[in-house]
């Protein structure tokens, strides 16, 4: 779970849909770029608990998540595989993310005969590597309908951006063991990443998010491994609105995203494990989204 100085949200996560890890294989962490904290900060962290995993080297991206924060994770991953190689998937998650475990745990399982999936909420868009931005989003992408896909219509190949990819969105994205092992070793991805890191892009020009997930994508589109995307149910937290990507808590989904006030997570705890009705009043307040 990628995450920065917030506290409340990590202990939400703890006390409610982290909890289900207790009697399932799977394990979670956080993830804390250290490199501008001070050091009353750093001690605070590691004083906080076990699961906490502090980046020495790297510094969060304010608003979002950076591209060299996101490959550092891929990185503590792969090291973590070598001693750990039963393990079949490594995933990451937003601090404001609400995972549904056993609905994801079921389906992995079903999975099992794709070797190098991916999973996630997934979408389409052209990437240009030297500004590390997107051009093209969308949904869904027919190469035989090319000439009127966004990529075109946006005139994304003429600013130097690669032809569409798939990518899964930034608020959970599963990889394969294998998949997570290639991004975080492969040494041109590495220096994808330290470019990115190193680059002084002009915010007011290209945007203040780097597009931690499509750089992903982008990275998947070049590995020597056949990736194959799954698209899950992830969505926004919606307490009332029920279309497009916001929805309603219930059973089926996997996860839930824009949970930003910890008290949201105990509601969605209690409608997705204990099986509390969905209350749209109960969770505005809970979550102050409507």
């Amino acid at each position: 779970v990628h995450t920065v100085l917030n506290r409340a949200r990590r202990d939400a996560s703890r006390q409610s849909w982290i909890s289900w890890t207790r009697s399932t294989t799977t394990a979670v962490c956080f993830l804390v770029g250290a490199r501008l904290l001070t050091p009353a900060q750093r001690s605070t962290l590691v004083a906080e608990a076990e699961d906490v995993i502090s980046l020495p080297a790297i510094a969060d991206g304010g608003c979002f998540l950076s591209i060299e924060k996101a490959h550092a994770w891929w990185q503590e991953a792969a090291a973590w595989l070598d001693t750990n190689p039963s393990v079949r998937y490594v995933g990451r998650a937003d601090d404001d993310v609400f995972v549904n475990l056993p609905q994801l745990h079921a389906s992995l399982a079903r999975l099992h005969c794709l070797p190098h999936a991916v999973l996630g909420s997934v979408a389409y868009a052209g990437y240009n590597a030297k500004t590390f931005t997107k051009c093209g989003f969308s949904w869904g992408f027919n190469p035989k309908r090319f000439n009127a896909s966004a990529f075109v219509r946006y005139g994304c190949q003429k600013s130097g951006a690669h032809a569409p990819v798939p990518f899964v969105n930034g608020p959970l994205q599963v990889l394969s063991s294998a998949l997570a092992r290639h991004v975080g070793t492969d040494a041109a991805v590495a220096e994808f990443a330290r470019r990115a890191g190193a680059a002084r892009i002009d915010p007011a020009k290209y945007g203040y998010d780097r597009h931690e997930d499509v750089a992903l994508g982008f990275w998947l589109a070049h590995a020597p491994l056949p990736a194959t995307f799954v698209d899950i149910a992830v969505k926004n937290l919606g307490c009332f609105k029920n279309a497009g990507d916001y929805r309603p808590p219930d059973a089926r989904k996997i996860a839930m995203h824009f949970v930003k006030k910890p008290s949201a997570m105990s509601y969605l705890f209690g409608v997705f494990h204990d099986g509390r009705p969905h209350d749209p009043y109960n969770c505005t307040v809970a979550s102050g989204v409507a």
